[in-house]
Formats: structure tokens, C-alpha cells, sequence
């Protein structure tokens, strides 16, 4: 003997038989977006880390005063020091459209294909 609960469920079902096929196909539709967002998101992700990580990123960065290349060479002698680099570091705002300034950083370092911290690789062109 069937519950009159489950019966109910079941006419509704069957009653509203197109009504059901759209719900089913809806939570399908959804639950396949879902999967591939976050796929996406995973692949961008490892992707992204990876592309960091061949720039060898550095690990620690220092602002000072101005400074010469022997402060550069005492400091990759220090036990544990892989590689340190000199850079001239400006900060200023370029006015992108009438009466609108953005913050930019220009980085100045002597010979860009030497770099071996924070490496900018070109991607196409001279």
C-alpha cells in the first residue's frame, strides 16, 4: 500500500509531466554551469601560479635611499641570498583623459635581459 503522501508527489509529477521535464532540465542546466565555473576557475588558477613563478618573483624587496652597485654585491654575499638586484623605482600619475590621473610606477633597471628577479619576458615585436 502507497502512502498518500508519495501518491500526491507522484500524481503531481505525472500530472505536470512537461512542468517536470523543465525543472530537471533546469538543476541540470545549473549544476553543469557550476562545474564548469569552478573548472575554469581551477585551471585559472594553476595557471596563473605558474606563469608567476616563471618570472622568478622575489622574495623580499627593499626601498631605499640612492645607493651604488656595492651595496647591490654586499648584499647577494649575505648566507642564503640567491640573487639581488638594483632598480630605480619612480613613482608619478599620467593624466589618461582630461582631468583623469592614474598612479603608475616606472621601474629603470640597467639592462632588462640580465634581469634574473622579477623577469619581464616579451611576448611578441623588437
Amino acid at each position: 500500500m502507497k502512502r498518500p503522501r508519495f501518491q500526491k508527489v507522484v500524481s503531481d509529477l505525472w500530472g505536470n509531466r512537461m512542468r517536470s521535464l523543465l525543472v530537471v532540465a533546469s538543476i541540470a542546466v545549473g549544476l553543469f554551469a557550476l562545474g564548469v565555473m569552478l573548472t575554469i576557475y581551477d585551471v585559472t588558477m594553476q595557471d596563473m601560479q605558474r606563469g608567476y613563478a616563471a618570472v622568478d618573483p622575489a622574495n623580499i624587496s627593499f626601498q631605499t635611499a640612492l645607493f651604488d652597485q656595492d651595496l647591490v654585491k654586499s648584499v647577494e654575499e649575505i648566507n642564503g641570498v640567491l640573487h639581488a638586484e638594483g632598480a630605480r623605482i619612480i613613482s608619478t600619475r599620467l593624466e589618461v583623459e582630461p582631468s583623469h590621473w592614474i598612479a603608475i610606477s616606472i621601474k629603470a633597471v640597467k639592462d632588462p635581459g640580465q634581469m634574473q628577479i622579477n623577469q619581464v619576458r616579451l611576448q611578441e615585436g623588437v
